[in-house]
């Protein structure tokens, strides 16, 4: 069964015919939003990138807008945040690296205690794909 102005195309319907007839005559009215299916499937992907973000992340993790997590890298001696008194909530020792707090790392280096690191920002799946690397020094 066919209904007028939509067209069946491989088991879904899609609007075709009226469309844009509908669009030129309440466009613009101010109750109506027009959203396109591309603009929902980004906000859809965020919102789940923000949730799955907020039930993974660490104490010292910074969840942003965009549901990605930030956090600080280092190569410094685990032992080093020891001596200086880190609370071990705000870091993570990792098989050759050290992760933190990115404001705690980025304190660290101004203050002298640590000599190289890096903020990173990243996807919070299983593969943790890295949108972004800002090296500090």
């Amino acid at each position: 069964m066919q209904e007028e102005g939509f067209e069946r195309k491989e088991g879904h319907m899609s609007a075709v015919e009226g469309s844009h007839e509908i669009l030129d005559v309440m466009g613009d009215h101010p109750k109506v939003y027009f959203c396109t299916s591309v603009f929902k499937d980004a906000a859809q992907h965020r919102n789940r990138l923000e949730r799955m973000a907020r039930n993974v992340r660490r104490p010292f993790d910074e969840v942003t807008d965009d549901g990605t997590i930030i956090y600080g890298k280092t190569w410094a001696d685990p032992e080093r945040f020891a001596e200086l008194g880190v609370p071990e909530e705000f870091y993570a020792v990792k098989s050759s690296h050290v992760e933190l707090a990115w404001w705690l790392l980025e304190e660290m280096l101004e203050e002298g205690d640590l000599e190289e690191g890096e903020i990173v920002e990243q996807h919070p799946t299983v593969d943790g794909t890295v949108v972004e690397r800002t090296p500090l020094a």
